[in-house]
């Protein structure tokens, strides 16, 4: 019966001593791992403790580009706020302008139709026209085909030489 517990006290101190052989030699690979990127090289062996130093010194540098990226990034945006907030007042803007000029066309379409009709009074009045002369009498009211029209016209240039002097 003592031989069952201090078989397994045995077998614990095995899996301890193995456990803590395990962590020497994980602190061994990690204090031999390269310096990151960005670090003075040439030195590749370092204590534990002066890895920490170097990674929290990287991470730490990492983290301060990150927040500078994050704050440019971040001004970009309010800068492309601004610009469209001034595009959509420019836009606003020139709708109003628009329609101010429709508003003074629609007030001043009138008064040019007036203007205008009033110079045309004026040009008649200064160049009357000469009266039309007056339609034959068969091609009022537009009786005729085209046909006919042509047939009375030959009709009256042969008939009556003396009625066309007159």
């Amino acid at each position: 019966m003592a031989s069952g517990p201090l078989l397994l006290l045995v077998g614990v101190l095995l899996l301890l001593a193995a456990g803590g052989f395990w962590v020497i030699r994980l602190h061994q690979e990690q204090a031999e791992l390269p310096l990151p990127v960005g670090l003075p090289v040439g030195q590749n062996h370092h204590t534990v403790g002066e890895f920490h130093y170097v990674l929290s010194d990287y991470l730490d540098q990492k983290k301060q580009l990150r927040d500078k990226q994050h704050a440019e990034e971040h001004a970009l945006r309010i800068e492309r706020l601004r610009h469209h907030e001034q595009f959509t007042q420019h836009q606003t803007e020139l709708a109003a302008e628009q329609a101010r000029d429709q508003a003074a066309w629609e007030d001043n379409k009138e008064a040019i139709a007036q203007w205008l009709a009033q110079q045309q009074q004026a040009d008649a009045a200064l160049n009357p026209a000469p009266p039309s002369p007056p339609a034959p009498p068969d091609f009022q009211e537009g009786s005729l085909t085209p046909a006919r029209r042509r047939k009375a016209i030959f009709q009256q240039l042969t008939a009556a030489p003396e009625a066309l002097a007159a």
